[in-house]
């Protein structure tokens, strides 16, 4: 299969592997292991193991088990009825958005700003500026 592509298109998918897990490995280290007195080892561990061949793909589902004994904080959507229901809601939103028009790409911010990029056109969808 690899024959198909040109050297250049696995070069650069190594290069995003080995530029990739470092970065999550320190964001794990300082923020979600920062307090646990092997927050280096673990992060270390965490990145290779979502990061290289074992899970091998962004397209692959990570349940809640799996991330639990990969030692990741893991919060219970059933536990909080009203946070469930407002991450469900973002979720078929976001969902019936990508199906049903050429958003390809969407970003929204805590304080009710937004980015939305056509697919088709290139273009960009911005939130007003006097959006608080």
């Amino acid at each position: 299969m690899l024959r198909s592509y040109g050297p250049a298109l696995v070069q650069e998918a190594q290069k995003a592997i080995s530029y990739g897990q470092p970065l999550v490995e320190d964001w794990l280290q300082k923020y979600m292991f920062s307090e646990r007195p092997v927050s280096g080892s673990l992060a270390n561990s965490v990145s290779k193991h979502f990061g290289g061949r074992h899970h091998g793909s962004h397209g692959k589902r990570i349940d809640r088990n799996e991330a639990r004994q990969q030692h990741l904080e893991i919060v219970d959507l059933e536990d909080n009825q009203e946070f469930q229901e407002e991450v469900l809601t973002l979720y078929h939103l976001s969902t019936i958005t990508f199906e049903q028009t050429s958003v390809a790409k969407s970003v929204f911010s805590s304080n009710e700003r937004f980015w939305m990029k056509n697919f088709q056109t290139g273009s960009v969808v911005k939130s007003p500026k006097n959006v608080a």
